[in-house]
């Protein structure tokens, strides 16, 4: 396809609120295109634009995630490494910002992590400190 079908592409994902499939739409278009201006403020604001719905869902970021099930429970669901590694940091007393600081992954996908977590009921969210 051309970069004008690509780009019209990502804004028909836009324009029907799927900012993730226009991330990734736009990821593979930058790939082939690192100079494509359009498609880097079209990134830029798909990727603050999730980041927001997810901390509208998770609170600030000085929110503190608890794990909402036991250990034991924690283990039997056998989380994915992402979720395992973002689960270690969950302690009750680290801030979202604490943890998507150290997670070592973009502090996009840490936040999906984290909010994924919570829609599976795994965390909650204590309003900030």
């Amino acid at each position: 396809p051309s970069t004008a079908d690509r780009l019209g592409a990502i804004r028909r994902r836009i324009a029907a609120h799927d900012y993730g499939g226009a991330v990734l739409l736009t990821e593979v278009l930058i790939a082939d295109e690192p100079d494509n201006a359009e498609a880097q403020r079209y990134l830029a604001a798909c990727r603050a634009t999730l980041e927001n719905i997810y901390l509208v869902h998770l609170g600030t970021d000085g929110a503190v995630p608890r794990l909402a099930v036991t250990p034991e429970q924690l283990r039997q669901l056998n989380p994915d490494r992402w979720a395992a590694f973002i689960l270690s940091h969950v302690d009750g007393q680290s801030t979202i910002e604490e943890i998507t600081d150290i997670a070592g992954m973009p502090r996009l996908d840490a936040l999906r992590v984290l909010y994924e977590l919570l829609q599976q009921g795994l965390i909650g969210i204590t309003p900030s400190r």
